[in-house]
């Protein structure tokens, strides 16, 4: 039983299935080739309701060499969100899950990053989850994302993995009881539109959360879960999930929470506020340019972006380095991004890109394989979602 007092020393693996028996066997190969030290590691296959027989006989038939395994098939459909819901739930009863949806591998040592990772954050007050998965795009904008490194292995960021995560039931019950009195007003939490505008992604609450409380996750620089690229209910075939591999045996450097480099939620790194000398209760970040008007109705004394707005500029900088912030932080001079007053502005517009941030974004690209790539791509990209679009409707 998950409620043996037993289970609540040992860290659980949760595998996340609906109706693909083949990504969930070769998650299941993945998780057998990893490194467990010895340890005892529960196994939880967690089969919402598809139809799929085939994939629920596996499921119970199936032999997991590392610890005690519990097959959960749900009677209903639950739809991914409530799926994930009720899988963080379970951490009640472990010192920890991993929460893996069927189509992630893992590195041989996930498992033991996330011990080292609970070791290091889990009676940390500040952190909302450890994630096993290492961003290398901003997907609310489609560029590649770099954070600063300052020597650990891990940074903050406000902002939830779903490609591999893991819980304690501090971290999950704590978000439990804000979203039982919260009022669900996406628009009073610092997102971004798009996200605001998903209809059933998980994450959008977790994301609201961490923005509402300001609590972070710990986020490694490389990975040690990733994402095949195969479409599924919130993502195309071939999507921006897809990360490195940490393949390395070693022990990670996890330095205290308030000693990692940190970010917001949309990819901000929060140590502007600090070199550039401004509140950050007065500042509204935007140095991906995603037009967060929005935001800057609530009265902000200062905007930091790489638009072009028609406002006041007390700082400009130029867009040479990378990560973004770089720029900033070593005062490289030009007119890329911007610190603009807003003291004395009395009607937001929308901001402009300018052709040298998107050429700074390109770098390395050969003009002619772009020409030849970026219609091949659209095309791809319409053909995906026409096959997503007709085979919903076709199961409706």
């Amino acid at each position: 039983m998950m409620d043996d007092v037993k289970n609540q020393s040992l860290v659980a693996v949760t595998v996340i299935g609906y109706n693909r028996l083949d990504l969930l066997q070769r998650l299941l190969k993945s998780l057998e080739a990893a490194d467990y030290s010895g340890c005892e590691v529960p196994l939880i296959l967690s089969i919402d309701c598809g139809g799929n027989e085939e994939l629920n006989r596996f499921a119970s038939e199936y032999h997991w060499p590392f610890g005690e395994k519990f097959v959960c098939l749900q009677p209903e459909r639950l739809g991914l969100r409530d799926h994930i819901f009720l899988c963080g739930s379970r951490s009640r009863y472990f010192r920890g899950v991993i929460l893996l949806e069927d189509d992630l591998l893992v590195s041989p040592e996930y498992y033991k990053f996330t011990i080292q990772a609970l070791d290091a954050y889990e009676n940390d007050p500040e952190v909302a989850e450890i994630s096993l998965f290492s961003y290398i795009m901003n997907g609310f904008v489609n560029l590649p994302f770099f954070p600063l490194h300052n020597g650990a292995d891990v940074y903050a960021m406000q902002s939830v993995s779903t490609c591999g995560e893991c819980f304690t039931w501090k971290m999950w019950s704590a978000f439990e009881n804000w979203l039982k009195n919260w009022d669900q007003d996406f628009y009073a939490v610092d997102l971004c539109d798009e996200e605001r505008s998903w209809k059933n992604a998980w994450s959008k609450y977790y994301d609201a959360y961490c923005a509402d409380t300001g609590k972070t996750v710990i986020t490694p620089y490389i990975g040690v879960a990733t994402n095949g690229g195969e479409g599924g209910t919130h993502d195309s075939a071939g999507s921006r999930v897809q990360a490195q591999l940490e393949m390395g045996h070693r022990k990670f450097i996890l330095p205290p929470c308030h000693a990692l480099v940190r970010y917001d939620g949309l990819r901000n790194y929060l140590g502007l506020y600090d070199v550039l000398g401004v509140p950050p209760e007065e500042t509204c970040l935007d140095i991906w340019g995603m037009g967060r008007e929005h935001m800057m109705k609530k009265k902000y004394h200062y905007l930091l972006s790489t638009k072009a707005y028609p406002y006041p500029v007390l700082k400009s900088y130029g867009c040479i380095l990378t990560p973004l912030e770089l720029n900033i932080m070593q005062k490289i001079e030009g007119n890329d991004i911007f610190l603009y007053d807003l003291r004395q502005v009395e009607k937001l517009t929308k901001g402009k890109f300018r052709l040298s941030t998107i050429t700074y974004h390109l770098r390395g690209f050969e003009l002619r394989r772009l020409v030849w790539a970026v219609p091949m791509m659209t095309l791809i990209r319409i053909k995906l979602k026409l096959e997503k679009f007709f085979r919903i409707k076709k199961h409706r």
